[in-house]
């Protein structure tokens, strides 16, 4: 290089313009990433021993049968007591049912006109509720309930977000993948959802640092992940072969919300709803950014893990259109 050249470049590096978009694209790089980007890591760990990996595989189809049915008793329930009285038999963790006591509970169902007896009939739920209720079950009735009992210990070390679940489940051989439906579509996500809801209550799914971390470095949030492609740009047109995924388990916004299903179709709960609405308890097929699809409230990207078994052939496209 001409010693006339390098001094321009020299001269370059110290120009006041250049400065002022080396300092442009540093905050831009800051403003993207979550305020605790460097402390996301899980509390404690989990690990599966050969055997375990392989009891886990080698029960998979009972296993998936009976989420399956504790998923599908849960949202029958729901539906038919609904229509039934006018109002949900579950209550969210967060809701202010939640917070009212016994006689509350009952005054409160009185005020609506409902039968205050009923409330001997409600329980309690929450979308990371809901996935740990059926998968306890299905863990406990297939010879496993050491193994659960210890990955339970780690997600409620890990405040139950349903992160730590899927990073367990992982460890016991589920195929863990990235999902956004458009990531062209990031940058707005992220005004929209800094305009409604500044102050961050844990909503905001920093589309697209999420996007960088999980193509370049294969982690999402706290999650090592198996796949950044497969469940990619799909627009409304999920892959089909989560048609014949056994079970799934997802989460969206960095673990704020996790969606259990099957086959293609969430069934969540939620924890804030009111007891009158219909939808406490819910079914979708998986279909973020589709009106009337799941999950619900506007979640945009996150993880989805599949069983053993049940991971995208590669030997097909995946797509569904």
């Amino acid at each position: 290089m001409s010693r006339v050249m390098t001094q321009h470049i020299t001269n370059l590096k110290h120009h006041p313009i250049t400065k002022l978009m080396c300092l442009a694209v540093l905050a831009l790089f800051v403003a993207l990433q979550p305020t605790n980007a460097k402390a996301e890591s899980f509390r404690g760990s989990f690990s599966a021993s050969s055997a375990e990996i392989s009891k886990h595989r080698n029960e998979m189809r009972n296993f998936s049968s009976i989420v399956q049915s504790c998923l599908d008793y849960d949202y029958q329930h729901h539906v038919s007591f609904y229509r039934k009285y006018g109002f949900s038999p579950f209550y969210g963790s967060n809701s202010s049912f939640k917070r009212l006591s016994y006689s509350g509970k009952r005054n409160y169902l009185s005020r609506i006109g409902k039968n205050p007896n009923l409330v001997d009939q409600m329980q309690i739920t929450s979308c990371v509720g809901l996935a740990t209720k059926c998968y306890e079950r299905a863990f406990n009735q297939t010879g496993q309930g050491a193994t659960w009992s210890r990955l339970k210990r780690y997600i409620a070390a890990n405040n139950y977000d349903g992160s730590s679940m899927i990073d367990g489940l992982r460890q016991l051989g589920w195929y863990v993948m990235y999902w956004n439906p458009d990531t062209a579509q990031n940058a707005e996500w992220d005004r929209d959802e800094k305009r409604k809801n500044p102050s961050n209550n844990g909503t905001w799914g920093y589309h697209a640092w999420r996007y960088m971390t999980s193509t370049k470095h294969k982690k999402y949030y706290k999650n090592p992940i198996d796949d950044a492609e497969t469940l990619v740009n799909f627009g409304t047109h999920p892959p089909r072969f989560l048609r014949n995924a056994s079970l799934m388990l997802g989460v969206a916004h960095a673990g704020y919300h996790v969606f259990p299903g099957y086959e293609g179709v969430v069934i969540e709960a939620h924890s804030t709803r009111d007891i009158r609405d219909p939808n406490t308890v819910e079914s979708a097929e998986f279909n973020p950014i589709q009106n009337g699809g799941a999950p619900r409230g506007q979640y945009r990207s996150g993880i989805l893990a599949v069983p053993p078994g049940s991971e995208p052939n590669r030997s097909f496209s995946p797509w569904g259109w």
